[in-house]
């Protein structure tokens, strides 16, 4: 019992509010000065972080890059404030030519795995002063297998010269082992060295592992010998069309570490020690239901099993999902955006 919105991307909207919450504390600091900021993203055709940052922090100058030509118009069609700059280009070449304004807060937010993406985020980490926001999203789906029934045959075919005599199941053992070293040639210089070839099989093991990965990439960017370090804030996962990993960091002086760390010590979605990252998986709720709810939010206890009761039936099949679908709305519910239908 799915309901998929594909209209509606509400995870990723929390994880646009997640980003808003760590600057809503940033600002409460005496040091910090919200003006000095200038955001980069990838705003897409309808520059929905970029009006998130500027109805929030309306004193921060914004920049989008784009490099498709189509999505850049229909950005300069949707130009909300002149404090928006809309640049048309590929983002390396961007950032190969890019110089601190003050302070930055960056979202790198990709559709797809490459070695590319970590080192612009190594190079963004490289670039940015101190104080600066970092964040980086990436597609988390493992490689696929590509021994499925609609291929088998085909792939069989391709490698049957090599393994002429093989069974089928030693047939399988060597493709998984062809398949990980093709992705530990590509991505060698950021693979932990306790990576193996079960973390790239499984969801959950390869989330963990791209995120080690993402950890690695930071301590290559700011080398222990510097004065600067990537200070993570959050991580985050959650499924956006396809499952994404997400997280925040700061890039800060190794003496302003345990300062930082008690601006943001009562955020209940820290993350300061590159733990597991949380989960985002809210349920598709009407507003009806919303309204519902919210009258017995917050709970003392986010189980799940409040709202359950309340509510009287299930919203998705197994008692599992259900409990963990209401849990998630427990935590989440204040960043759960409205969506409606406006006629023009």
């Amino acid at each position: 019992m799915k309901h998929p919105a594909y209209h509606l991307r509400v995870n990723k909207a929390i994880d646009r509010f997640l980003l808003v919450q760590i600057l809503d504390i940033l600002r409460t600091q005496d040091k910090i000065k919200m003006s000095d900021y200038t955001y980069y993203g990838f705003g897409g055709p309808f520059l929905d972080d970029c009006r998130l940052i500027h109805d929030r922090c309306p004193e921060i100058q914004i920049v989008s890059i784009e490099k498709n030509q189509a999505t850049f118009k229909r950005q300069e069609f949707h130009c909300f404030s002149k404090k928006l700059e809309l640049i048309n280009d590929d983002f390396t070449s961007f950032l190969a030519h890019f110089s601190s304004r003050g302070r930055e807060i960056f979202w790198l937010d990709y559709t797809n795995l490459k070695l590319g993406h970590f080192n612009n985020f190594k190079e963004v980490l490289g670039k940015v002063s101190e104080n600066s926001i970092v964040k980086i999203t990436i597609p988390a789906e493992p490689p696929p297998n590509e021994l499925t029934s609609e291929n088998r045959e085909e792939k069989w075919q391709d490698f049957r010269e090599r393994y002429r005599e093989e069974k089928w199941e030693v047939f399988q053992e060597k493709y998984r082992e062809e398949k990980w070293q093709d992705f530990e040639n590509e991505y060698e210089e950021i693979l932990p060295a306790a990576a193996k070839p079960t973390d790239i099989e499984r969801q959950w093991p390869f989330i963990k592992l791209l995120q080690e990965m993402l950890q690695l990439a930071s301590q290559q960017a700011l080398r222990a010998s510097g004065e600067s370090v990537f200070q993570l804030l959050n991580s985050s996962h959650y499924n956006d069309q396809t499952p994404m990993l997400s997280i925040t960091g700061i890039v800060c002086n190794k003496n302003e570490v345990s300062e930082i760390r008690r601006w943001f010590k009562n955020w209940r979605f820290i993350n300061l020690e590159w733990e597991d990252p949380h989960k985002i998986e809210v349920p598709i709720l009407s507003i009806k239901e919303r309204l519902h709810l919210e009258e017995h939010l917050p709970t003392t206890k986010k189980t799940g099993l409040f709202l359950s009761r309340a509510l009287g039936y299930k919203i998705d099949d197994t008692s599992n999902k259900h409990i963990e679908q209401l849990k998630q709305y427990e935590e989440f519910y204040q960043y759960y955006p409205y969506f409606a239908r406006v006629l023009i």
